[in-house]
């Protein structure tokens, strides 16, 4: 199999989006994205310009948590309420931080945030997901009109609440027939497919960072750690064992999930944190390729997110694949998702439908997001 890089600054994007009056004025086309994933290592922010048929990515910056806030993000589910709430408050304050810091490196003038906040809870089971960011505090913190809060209706329709990427994608990186992002859990978007197919497919970065910190690493750099050791063959029937990954999409995975089902099969106890690493990438491979055998010969699957630096993982995975694994430029390969929350927020504030129902399993379209105004701003009505 084919593995490499492609560099690119401006993609094309199959619409062109409206500049209506929102605010009073003519609605810019620049817009922060914000994005921080289950991984719990940081928040990325992304500023974009969303002018004409194509995007450019103006800024990036990717800050880490301080290791007090990150050891607490990590156990947030199990966090009594009123400390939930008061974490909800300072992480808004570190991403407001964040924004002040990306705006000062740049002139160019944002008109809006679109932020997923952080996920605490996902069972949309139970009809329960919630991403913690007080959208309120962030706006008055930092005077910009913030969407957040992207789940929720979809999930009150029926919905799984994700993924949400996958219109994104297809609007942003639709020369492709895949893409992956291989976060703390690994998703995927078949690009061409009719109707549109994309789920999250297993974990990726939630447990090769669980095994790396074990032996006193924030993650598992190149994939050395999984490189030193031998997959596990009955662990490998254990996992793929597992019940989710007999369900058929829409299908998404959530903390509770890994925690419960997924973690304890790597007991400390059982195997050396090698062998235990090589067995998760091979696993992780092997559920990516089964989800990429539609992809046809010669076809191209964009990956991004923090797993995508992990040349071990991604030399395991191009293996397995008839396709070509490609990566963007490392910068938009970090940014891809907060990029895409920077559209998703823009579609939201113009009124257009920003979440692939027939991907999530809603039983109709939705235009998602809690929009949050700060002081001085408001909405103009329509003509």
């Amino acid at each position: 199999m084919v593995y490499f890089s492609v560099c690119k600054f401006s993609y094309s994007f199959g619409i062109v989006m409206a500049a209506p009056e929102v605010w009073g004025h003519r609605f810019s086309p620049i817009g922060i994205g914000v994005m921080s994933g289950t991984s719990c290592d940081g928040i990325d922010l992304a500023l974009c310009d969303f002018s004409g048929d194509s995007f450019r990515l103006l800024r990036f910056l990717s800050l880490p948590f301080p290791e007090n806030l990150r050891s607490r993000l990590v156990s947030v589910m199990h966090l009594p309420s009123r400390e939930l709430f008061l974490l909800e408050n300072e992480l808004t304050a570190f991403t407001a931080a964040g924004i002040r810091q990306l705006r000062a490196e740049t002139d160019a003038v944002p008109a809006y945030i679109g932020a997923h906040g952080h996920t605490v809870f996902h069972r949309p089971d139970q009809h329960l997901t919630f991403q913690m960011l007080n959208g309120g505090m962030l706006a008055e913190l930092t005077g910009l009109p913030v969407v957040c809060d992207f789940r929720r209706q979809d999930v009150a329709r029926g919905g799984q609440g994700a993924p949400l990427v996958p219109l994104g994608d297809r609007l942003l990186f639709g020369a492709y027939d895949a893409c992956v992002n291989l976060g703390g859990v690994a998703n995927v978007s078949l690009m061409k497919n009719q109707p549109p197919l994309a789920y999250d497919v297993c974990p990726a970065n939630l447990i090769l960072n669980e095994l790396a910190q074990r032996v006193g690493k924030a993650y598992d750099e190149g994939g050395a750690l999984a490189a030193s050791g031998s997959p596990l063959p009955d662990l490998l029937k254990r996992l793929g064992r597992l019940a989710y990954y007999r369900k058929t999409p829409p299908k998404s995975l959530g903390r509770e999930w890994f925690e419960e089902e997924f973690l304890p099969l790597f007991s400390p106890e059982s195997a050396s944190v090698p062998d235990l690493a090589a067995t998760a990438v091979v696993h992780i491979a092997d559920r990516l390729a089964a989800a990429l055998q539609g992809v046809p010969a010669g076809g191209r699957v964009l990956f991004s997110g923090g797993g995508a630096f992990n040349t071990f993982l991604i030399d395991t995975i191009a293996q397995r694949l008839r396709c070509t694994a490609e990566t963007a430029d490392p910068q938009m390969t970090e940014a891809k998702e907060a990029v895409i929350f920077a559209l998703l927020a823009r579609l939201r504030l113009e009124g257009r439908q920003n979440v692939i129902h027939a991907v999530t399993g809603a039983e109709s379209a939705v235009t998602a997001g809690a929009v949050y105004l700060p002081a001085g701003i408001a909405v103009v009505p329509e003509p």
